[in-house]
């Protein structure tokens, strides 16, 4: 959030850190930082001070130790691996070494079994070793696994030879790593592959190479990103996804699409830049009418004096310079200019048309893209879901099979909006489908338009 410029969030954020403990020099460190471009220099020398006095180890002494009985982290409860997942579609997620290598899957820990199966030649007869990971959290290391057998919903698992064979479903696995992949899986990746963030539903995370073509309708098929590991070939689950996305950038999408040319989206991307860069004297200069020389002059008048610690805003308002509409006004704008992603910076500026940004967000978020206009829903469809609730979430039932509803919404990832939604269906599954917004918001508009 600091490198970010999201000062009020880091400074919320840091003072929480603080206050569940007190004895960490280096979130005093960061909100000392934050104190400092806030312009509270006081508060900043006294956070530096108490970083000082702390006198922290070196970090990272015993970085490489890995913990023992080290339980699988439940990320629904770590809301900072998802920082704004949600919405900043372009920004691509990345992990810590050492929380990637607690948290994902783990190759390397091969128990003798596992390994004798791994020595022993493996034929169609045999099976192949695999990883199995159980949404309980649990780990089971298979010297021959049968995948997809008896049933395509199952594997048969042997871990002695003349043993007796034990049956499970995939509905209990979050992932499933084996040595090779059974006859119709492509062995090696190619271009086409992308590498994806996947979630399952028992919080676990998978970074993986999926692979273009996808032909089992139960499984997500894919190769492992890690360098070293004998379990190169990666099975989860599709019922077990809870999110998964692309790890490409939005401009990366838009450029292999050839929507856009490498010029121009390095010229918009460094014009968007620039303008989460200005500062709120500018901002609140030009809506306020006022010489930006004239605030810096105020701003500086303030620093000098002994009291310190005044916002941009509190200092023009003592000084007369604004009132406090027009600081209310210029902080709301700045609000939207630090938070208005590059997509929607796109079609602003009349670089792109809505429909292909949001063409590539739904390649980026891995989720259907429609078009309303070739869409048409019954009465009865639409009606499945409360008018305040679709006017509120901006979200519009199209379509049912069987148990399942087709849900359009405006979000590329709409999993905050899942459990609402199924909450008021009378279904046990959702399929969430992206609109265009203004699509979207026109056809709510007319269907549900209150009647004078």
């Amino acid at each position: 959030m600091l490198q970010a410029e999201r000062l009020h969030d880091a400074l919320e954020s840091f003072s929480l850190a603080i206050e569940l403990d007190p004895h960490h020099p280096e979130a005093y460190r960061n909100r000392s930082a934050v104190f400092s471009r806030l312009g509270r220099a006081e508060e900043a020398d006294s956070d530096i001070g108490k970083a000082q006095s702390l006198n922290p180890e070196s970090p990272g002494k015993n970085s490489q130790k890995r913990p023992e009985n080290l339980q699988k982290i439940d990320l629904r409860n770590v809301e900072s691996v998802y920082d704004d997942l949600t919405i900043d579609a372009e920004d691509d997620l990345d992990f810590d070494d050492n929380l990637y290598d607690y948290v994902f899957s783990d190759d390397l820990l091969e128990s003798d079994s596992l390994l004798e199966g791994l020595a022993s030649p493996q034929t169609k007869k045999s099976g192949f070793a695999a990883i199995l990971e159980y949404l309980n959290g649990s780990r089971e290391e298979v010297p021959w696994t049968h995948l997809f057998e008896p049933t395509e919903d199952e594997l048969t698992l042997i871990h002695d030879e003349g043993a007796e064979p034990r049956i499970i479903s995939l509905e209990q696995l979050s992932s499933i790593r084996v040595t090779r992949p059974p006859a119709g899986f492509a062995r090696n990746k190619d271009a086409a592959c992308h590498v994806e963030i996947i979630e399952t539903v028992d919080g676990n995370i998978y970074y993986e190479s999926i692979h273009p073509e996808q032909n089992r309708r139960n499984v997500l098929y894919g190769f492992s990103t890690k360098k070293e590991t004998r379990f190169k070939y990666t099975f989860i689950p599709l019922q077990n996804i809870r999110k998964r996305l692309q790890r490409r950038h939005l401009g990366q999408i838009l450029l292999d699409k050839k929507l856009i040319t490498d010029d121009v989206l390095k010229h918009a991307l460094d014009e968007h830049n620039e303008l989460k860069k200005v500062k709120f004297g500018k901002i609140i200069a030009a809506r306020a009418r006022i010489l930006y020389s004239a605030v810096e002059s105020e701003i500086q008048r303030a620093y000098e004096k002994p009291h310190q610690g005044l916002k941009v805003g509190e200092i023009l308002l003592n000084a007369g310079l604004v009132n406090e509409e027009q600081v209310m006004e210029a902080l709301a704008y700045q609000k939207k200019i630090h938070n208005r992603k590059l997509g929607n910076f796109l079609i602003d500026k009349g670089i792109l048309q809505e429909k292909e940004v949001y063409m590539a967000l739904a390649e980026k978020f891995r989720i259907p893209f429609v078009d309303l206009r070739q869409q048409k829903g019954s009465r009865k469809i639409l009606s499945l879901l409360p008018r305040e609730l679709i006017q509120k979430l901006n979200v519009l039932p199209l379509s049912a099979t069987g148990s399942t509803i087709v849900v359009a919404t405006l979000l590329p990832d709409p999993s905050s909006i899942c459990e609402l939604v199924l909450k008021h269906l009378p279904c046990k599954e959702v399929d969430f489908v992206l609109a265009q917004p203004s699509h979207l918001r026109n056809v709510i508009k007319v269907l549900f338009q209150k009647k004078r």
